[in-house]
């Protein structure tokens, strides 16, 4: 990738010679191209905007290949310090303009600082095995925003990792980053075929929990074994076929007003969070008793 390097200028961070780039670059464009979601992304970039998601990158041991840095916007100590840190670990650092920086932000009030991380590219075989395991499947889910959730709740609830089964949504798309809360670089991710997903978990045994609006059993009442998984299913079409080939128990969550489903991601968390609880509290657990005042 050519930047179009202009001239060079100094950080204000430690006097470090860094080049500067111009609004026509080719890494402005590719950066705006990932922002919106445009075109393809081979090196499955995630853009880390800010001093929160450059330090969530830095905790889980990723570091940008390209880093731009406005000094302009770069004001308190820490975003100073994020830089300096940023520019030694990066491939590439480019200074950049206000005005240029400004259009790749996505914030009111950006601080100068956009690193883009790439994504590990994980395989089943990767995902450590573990005596108690619980696992997320978003099957077709279509909105970037519920995947990032899926992946806080399973970070929240102490999960092992998501996969991801007929992809409809990026995961380097902006919202899933910003709706995990930086749980996309922690949280295992594996994107693969349902076949596989299916076999990997009859091989580890883990036992497959289908969230579906129709089944009679609740996921309350149901028994979580020390590894599970939840498949959840697409916004518009629920979970595919395939995946009923495989062994499984449907489970439901009870809906007691006028709709007749909850948000994929919000199902997806009260399930998690209920194995996780069993899972956890195993050993001859009773929940305490509550007294009630009148």
């Amino acid at each position: 990738m050519n930047p179009r390097v202009r001239r060079v200028g100094r950080t204000a961070t430690d006097g470090k010679s860094i080049p500067q780039i111009g609004i026509k670059s080719g890494l402005i464009k590719k950066v705006l191209n990932i922002r919106d979601n445009t075109k393809s992304n081979p090196e499955n970039y995630v853009i880390a905007e800010g001093l929160w998601a450059l330090e969530k990158a830095f905790e889980t041991g990723l570091s940008p290949d390209f880093f731009l840095f406005c000094p302009e916007l770069t004001r308190s100590p820490e975003s100073q310090a994020c830089a300096q840190k940023a520019v030694s670990l990066s491939r590439n650092a480019y200074q950049v303009s206000e005005k240029a920086f400004r259009s790749l932000s996505e914030r009111d009030q950006p601080d100068g600082l956009l690193g883009l991380v790439s994504l590990p590219r994980l395989r089943l075989q990767d995902l450590s095995p573990a005596p108690k395991a619980l696992y997320a499947v978003t099957d077709g889910v279509e909105i970037p925003g519920n995947i990032g959730t899926i992946l806080r709740s399973i970070d929240g609830a102490g999960g092992n990792g998501l996969i991801v089964t007929n992809r409809r949504a990026r995961l380097t798309h902006p919202k899933v980053l910003k709706a995990s809360l930086g749980s996309l670089f922690s949280v295992p991710v594996v994107e693969t075929e349902i076949p596989d997903a299916g076999a990997w978990f009859r091989e580890q045994g883990v036992s497959l929990f289908l969230l579906d609006s129709e089944a009679k059993a609740v996921i309350f009442e149901a028994a979580y074994p020390d590894r599970a998984a939840f498949i959840v299913g697409s916004e518009r079409y629920g979970i595919s076929k395939e995946w009923r080939a495989f062994a499984h128990q449907a489970v439901s969550i009870p809906m007691y007003g006028r709709c007749d489903s909850l948000n994929v991601a919000i199902a997806a968390s009260l399930a998690l969070y209920q194995a996780a609880f069993q899972q956890r509290n195993r050993r001859g657990y009773s929940p305490p008793l509550i007294q009630t005042t009148r």
